[in-house]
């Protein structure tokens, strides 16, 4: 596959992504149906971006989930790391980073876990003085318990 700019690897890693969310969105509107989650599989793991509402911020709030290989068929229980991506980012930051963290858990070089990134623009993810948004509040409160 040729992009303009982009090496084949560069293209064709940023590509089959959406690649696989169109073939599944195509898949999931051809069958009448309608998921609030859209779910990729890459490498195994998987990612979920989805939507919660918050009383302590701007709603919904947009995250992305991405579980380890063989996740959904495990009684085991995983730890939950809280990615938050830098200031003006959003939850692609973990979109980005699938193919790291992929590469991690099949070198066994990092446990396998649950990965999780709201998206919080450039809140510095603190509690405002005003009051008006609450992030520190949400994350600890809200987005945490729900994972």
């Amino acid at each position: 596959m040729y992009c303009p700019g982009f090496t084949n690897q560069k293209a064709s890693f940023l590509l089959r992504p959406a690649l696989a969310s169109l073939f599944s969105v195509c898949a999931i509107l051809g069958a009448g149906l309608a998921l609030p989650v859209q779910a990729v599989a890459v490498e195994e793991s998987t990612l979920a971006l989805a939507e919660m509402t918050s009383t302590m911020v701007p709603s919904p709030v947009p995250y992305a989930v991405l579980t380890p290989p063989a996740y959904n068929d495990s009684e085991q229980s995983y730890p939950l790391l809280l990615w938050l991506h830098g200031g003006g980012g959003n939850r692609d930051s973990l979109v980005n980073q699938q193919p790291w963290f992929d590469t991690a858990w099949q070198t066994e070089t990092a446990p396998a876990m649950v990965v999780v990134t709201p998206s919080a623009g450039r809140s510095f993810y603190m509690d405002y003085r005003d009051g008006a948004e609450r992030w520190e509040s949400f994350l600890l409160q809200e987005l945490l318990p729900a994972m």
